[in-house]
């Protein structure tokens, strides 16, 4: 377990430093190559969370009987058509509401919003920098 959270740390560690990387490049494009892969990560988990809502979950299932009982009589017949079933499990959509996706659309994107904010940071930092250089030549 320990070794995991090493790991994990690691991993977050790399992605940040990569962030920063990316963010202090000259174009503004690399910077923002992590953040559009967290939200397209979290958009497509919310769509799918959101397809599943919507299914009914309700299944038809048709299967051949050959042999039933007599409910009268109580004597065996044979049989050879299709029995079809519609078995209703619920609403699965039911159980996720609207709240709950726009609270799972909050906690998928705040890797995306970490991610923007060290973009941010770094460009801010980086335009200061250069308006100082622009500032420094003025002078001169």
């Amino acid at each position: 377990m320990m070794i995991f959270l090493i790991l994990l740390l690691g991993v977050c560690a790399g992605i940040i430093a990569l962030q920063v990387f990316f963010s202090k490049m000259e174009s503004k494009l690399p910077g923002l190559i992590l953040p559009i892969i967290s939200f397209s990560i979290s958009a497509i988990i919310l769509f799918g969370i959101a397809m599943y809502a919507v299914v009914p979950a309700r299944q038809q299932t048709t299967e051949l009987q050959s042999v039933r009982q007599d409910l009268y009589t109580g004597e065996l017949i044979e049989n050879h058509t299709p029995v079809t079933h519609l078995v209703d499990y619920g609403t699965i959509g039911e159980q996720i509401h609207s709240g709950r996706i726009v609270l799972f659309f909050v906690l998928f994107n705040i890797p995306t919003a970490v991610l923007l904010i060290i973009y941010w940071a770094c460009r801010s930092g980086r335009n200061k920098k250069r308006d100082l250089d622009m500032m420094s030549l003025q002078d001169l």
